[in-house]
């Protein structure tokens, strides 16, 4: 293993002492965990006021693979009633405003394939089950840089926006929820464009890549549906 390692730049060994110690390979990894750590900490700061701004639940997401995005932080407004969120709840490509972010992130024949292999298992009536009208969702997320849920995962409304990293990687994803009465369709435009520009602000803050440049999310097996009762 510690060969394999070595091989991969992970770790180096000093001959002279037959110890071994951390290698240059390792720079570029703890430099992106830094970077993240660091988006999270100020999208962390802004979302309460942004709660406080619109009336709505925000909540901040961290993308741990291509198909997982996982919720790690959560505001809601000050007053009145909101849609609660529960931290440590697990989203996939094919769950709601985050999960079109995600398939947003991918090139767009990699997005397709992975839409067509889905069974596409509706959540409610209002879920998309056709491939080629998600494919098409999915390219307007692309060309706006927000995504929306309206009804197609639960009965709430979702509106989400990606925060890139130094290598063009989606690393977070900015959420807004609301009920159908406070997130209605007139709203959601408005609330689309906040949430792309403040998580464009957070992007170039934290140095992460312009949200022109090619865009990719880390990789795994294959894509999967998150379980469970959530509310994006």
């Amino acid at each position: 293993m510690l060969h394999t390692l070595e091989h991969l730049g992970y770790v180096q060994r000093d001959d002279t002492t037959r110890l071994y110690r951390l290698g240059a390979a390792l720079v570029p990894l703890g430099q992106a965990a830094a970077q993240t750590t660091r988006a999270a900490e100020v999208a962390g700061e802004r979302i309460p006021a942004l709660a406080a701004e619109v009336g709505l639940s925000f909540a901040l997401a961290q993308v741990t693979s291509l198909d997982e995005a996982v919720i790690i932080d959560r505001a809601y407004a000050p007053s009145g009633l909101h849609v609660g969120i529960t931290l440590g709840d697990r989203y996939g490509l094919f769950d709601g405003a985050i999960g079109k972010c995600m398939l947003a992130a991918l090139e767009p024949d990699e997005a397709d394939q992975l839409i067509k292999q889905s069974d596409l298992a509706p959540r409610t009536e209002a879920t998309i089950t056709r491939p080629k009208e998600l494919s098409r969702e999915v390219r307007l997320v692309r060309g706006r840089g927000w995504a929306s849920s309206v009804k197609e995962f639960n009965e709430n409304h979702a509106v989400a926006a990606g925060i890139w990293g130094s290598e063009g990687r989606m690393e977070l994803v900015l959420l807004a929820l609301g009920f159908p009465a406070q997130l209605g369709p007139k709203q959601i435009p408005s609330v689309g464009s906040l949430l792309r520009e403040t998580a464009d602000a957070i992007t170039e803050a934290c140095g992460g890549e312009p949200t022109d440049r090619v865009r990719q999310v880390p990789t795994t097996n294959g894509p999967s549906r998150a379980k469970g009762s959530k509310t994006a």
